[in-house]
């Protein structure tokens, strides 16, 4: 496995390794972190890249790109070409240690370094995959230099690769449409482990809230392109006894831009903001809320077409969803009854869906549970896994 940041940070990669593992395979892992760590609970190898050299490589191809917004367009083609020289260039710090690696396949976990991978593998004459957990060239604007020059190294390196794996059909079905790859990508769902979630107060009694009160938790990155001061305008709609938690990293966009709405319409009471929590220890938080919130904006298709880890643990949670009207969100709150969908732009659409789910009687919030359990028992990592461990069998 290669990929171009810290692998520890990564819960859907440490999966993968976990699965394929316990199936019997020993793991190599390359990764950007600047020292040997030894791999717990992982019969493998792990090597790492120096991150001076990565960096400095990353971020002057960053500036680079941002340049590219600038060039007239019938010098683009010629622009990229440089581009494209000025990338491989940096790609020579991976060589090294991934040439060592003599193994049966090789697994790129990102756009970056899936160049080194291809050649690897050709030289080894063995087969090359490639995992695409997000839409490399679909990340922010869609017409920015940075994705322009993924979109060429897309066409460029897919038909190469063996086997591509996606998190869900919509995306699979637009690496198809769009690049000539040699087969049909292999949809592995975001899903959590199957575990069962006591219902408990963990909410209300960290952030000492009353346990008369009901709780819609958002939780995740508190970043652009998400809605959020939508999501946060709509608590004002919200009845007295129910409120907004926001768990999540309070940056620079939290204190410029969600801080300033939550204190300007006065929501103190309504909304409440906690630091970001681990995946390792997120679900018990999920499983304390009485409803969860999805919402990205559709400022590009890497939003448009997801369906994120956070989606499938309030699922597993057993808590019933809220979500933005996107495709494969609303596909499988509609299929399996789990909740609703509402207008990401509206806030008073998003406080209209949290009301009518709360206002649902007892036997309607029971079928809403019974739902959320039968759609347990089909969305989670022991059935997803199973799909990964057979491509390397």
């Amino acid at each position: 496995m290669i990929y171009t940041w810290d692998y520890t940070r990564h819960v859907i990669i440490q999966r993968q390794i976990d699965s394929l593992n316990k199936a019997g395979n020993t793991i190599a892992i390359l990764d950007l972190i600047g020292g040997r760590r030894i791999l717990a609970n992982c019969e493998g190898r792990y090597k790492s890249i120096s991150p001076l050299g990565i960096r400095i490589w990353g971020r002057s191809l960053w500036a680079f790109m941002q340049c590219l917004d600038k060039v007239s367009p019938e010098r683009i083609k010629a622009v990229s070409l440089y581009a494209i020289l000025w990338w491989f260039l940096g790609q020579l710090k991976w060589l090294p240690l991934v040439l060592h690696e003599k193994a049966d396949y090789y697994l790129a976990q990102d756009l970056e370094c899936l160049f080194a991978a291809i050649l690897t593998a050709r030289l080894h004459k063995r087969p090359v995959y490639y995992d695409a957990h997000e839409m490399a060239s679909e990340q922010g604007d869609p017409k920015s230099g940075r994705n322009k020059f993924y979109r060429i190294l897309e066409k460029l390196l897919l038909p190469r690769i063996d086997q591509m794996i996606t998190p869900n059909l919509s995306r699979a079905n637009i690496y198809v449409r769009e690049n000539h790859l040699k087969s049909k990508p292999l949809v592995v769902l975001n899903c959590p482990p199957y575990k069962n979630y006591l219902k408990a107060n963990n909410i209300h009694e960290i952030l000492n809230i009353s346990d008369k009160k009901k709780i819609v938790l958002y939780h995740g990155m508190l970043m652009p392109g998400r809605a959020l001061d939508k999501l946060i305008l709509s608590a004002a709609e919200y009845p007295d006894n129910i409120v907004l938690v926001m768990m999540g990293d309070q940056g620079s966009y939290f204190e410029h831009v969600l801080k300033p709405i939550w204190k300007m319409e006065k929501l103190e009471n309504k909304v409440i903001f906690y630091p970001f929590i681990s995946h390792n220890d997120i679900m018990p938080f999920v499983a304390s809320a009485d409803l969860g919130v999805v919402i990205y904006e559709n400022i590009n298709r890497n939003n448009y077409y997801c369906a994120p880890l956070k989606f499938y643990e309030f699922i597993m949670a057993g808590v019933p969803i809220v979500a933005c009207d996107f495709p494969e969100i609303k596909n499988i709150i509609t299929k399996y009854q789990i909740g609703f969908t509402f207008d990401y732009q509206n806030p008073s659409s998003i406080a209209a869906v949290v009301r009518h789910y709360f206002s649902q009687t007892t036997l309607g919030k029971g079928l809403c549970f019974e739902k959320l359990q039968m759609a347990r028992e089909q969305l989670n990592w022991e059935v997803e896994s199973q799909k990964l461990i057979k491509i390397f069998s």
